[in-house]
C-alpha cells in the first residue's frame, strides 16, 4: 500500500474518531434535507460504499453540501461544469475529497507448476467534488432543488423493504438477533415515540441478520459497529430520518475506539462489510440488485 494510501486512511480514521468522540459519528444523517441515499458517482451514478461513504458525508455536512453526487475534476468538466475556485481559508488540498478506489486485478506468473494468476488488489487515490462545488447551467437538472421534496416522510418504502427481506420478526419486550434461531425479535411499534425509531431499530437488527449471510464474523463489539453503520446506511438509502442520539451505543463506544485506535484498518474493514451488508438487506426489494452498483469497494 503507498503511503498516499496510507496517510489517507489515517486521516479519515482521525476525522471519523473525532466523530465518535464527540457523538456525532459521520455515519449518522440526522434529517436535514438533501439528496436520498448514498454518494453516488455523477457519471456512472454508482453509490460509493465501504470507508469512502463516510469521508463524503463527514465532508458534506461539514460544508453543508445537499447533494450526494460527486465527480473528479475532469467529469465535472466533461458534463460541461466547473469547479469553483478553493476559497481562501480553505487550506490547498482540502477543497475536493480525496477517496480511495480498490480494484481486483490478476496477472499471470511463472511458478514451478506452469503459469497461475496471481491476484492482488490495486489502490489509488482520487479527489471528487460535490456538485454543490460547481457552476454550469448544464447540470441544473440533477441539482437537488428543496421544493420537490416532502418535509413528510414517507415510509412506505421502508415498511416495502423490510417485509420483503423474508426476516422472521417476532415482537417481545426487547430488539435483538438471535443467531442459533435466526430470528429478529423487536418490540410493539407502539412502543416507539416515532416511526423512524421503529425503523432504525429494525434495520440495525436486520442488519445482525444479513451479516450472517454475507459471511461476516468478528468480535461483539464490532458486530455492533457493523449493524450501525449498516442500519444508517439503509435509512438514508430509504429517506428514513435519523437520530443523532447516540445514547443506546454509549456501552460500545469505547470499545469500538479501543479497536479502532489500535488498527485503523478495523474501521475500513467494518463500513466495508456495512456496505455489503446493506446492499443485501436492499437487494429484495429493489428491480436492479444494488450489489451491481458499487463503485468503491475498501477491505
Amino acid at each position: 500500500m503507498s503511503i498516499q494510501t496510507t496517510d489517507l486512511r489515517q486521516r479519515i480514521t482521525d476525522s471519523i474518531i473525532e466523530g465518535i468522540r464527540t457523538g456525532c459519528p459521520a455515519w449518522r444523517r440526522p434529517w436535514a434535507g438533501g439528496d436520498i441515499g448514498r454518494p453516488a458517482n455523477i457519471v456512472s451514478r454508482r453509490a460509493y460504499s465501504g470507508v469512502n461513504v463516510l469521508a463524503l458525508w463527514g465532508l458534506a455536512q461539514e460544508r453543508g453540501f445537499r447533494s450526494k453526487f460527486w465527480g473528479t475534476y475532469q467529469q465535472w468538466q466533461a458534463l460541461g461544469g466547473q469547479v469553483r475556485r478553493r476559497p481562501d481559508d480553505i487550506p490547498q488540498g482540502h477543497w475536493g475529497c480525496r477517496i480511495i478506489y480498490c480494484r481486483e486485478v490478476s496477472r499471470k506468473r511463472d511458478s514451478t507448476d506452469g503459469e497461475r494468476d496471481e491476484k492482488y488488489k490495486l489502490l489509488r487515490t482520487y479527489t471528487v467534488f460535490n456538485l454543490d462545488q460547481v457552476d454550469g447551467v448544464s447540470l441544473e437538472h440533477v441539482r437537488y432543488k428543496p421544493d420537490t421534496y416532502s418535509t413528510v416522510p414517507n415510509y412506505q418504502p421502508a415498511e416495502h423493504a423490510m417485509r420483503a427481506t423474508g426476516a422472521d420478526i417476532r415482537f417481545g419486550d426487547r430488539a435483538s438477533y438471535s443467531r442459533p434461531g435466526d430470528y429478529i425479535q423487536m418490540p410493539p411499534r407502539e412502543v416507539f415515540r416515532e416511526a423512524q425509531e421503529f425503523y432504525a431499530t429494525v434495520f440495525h437488527e436486520l442488519a445482525h441478520w444479513a451479516e450472517k449471510r454475507v459471511g461476516w464474523s468478528g468480535s461483539y463489539a464490532m458486530g455492533e459497529l457493523v449493524a450501525e453503520i449498516a442500519g444508517c446506511y439503509t435509512c438514508s438509502e430509504l429517506a428514513v430520518p435519523q437520530s443523532d442520539d447516540m445514547t443506546n451505543h454509549s456501552a460500545y463506544v469505547a470499545s469500538w475506539l479501543r479497536e479502532i485506535e489500535a488498527d485503523p484498518s478495523t474501521l475500513m474493514r467494518a463500513a466495508s462489510q456495512a456496505s455489503k451488508v446493506t446492499d443485501y438487506i436492499l437487494s429484495f426489494s429493489c428491480t436492479k440488485k444494488i450489489a451491481e452498483n458499487v463503485l468503491i469497494e475498501v477491505d
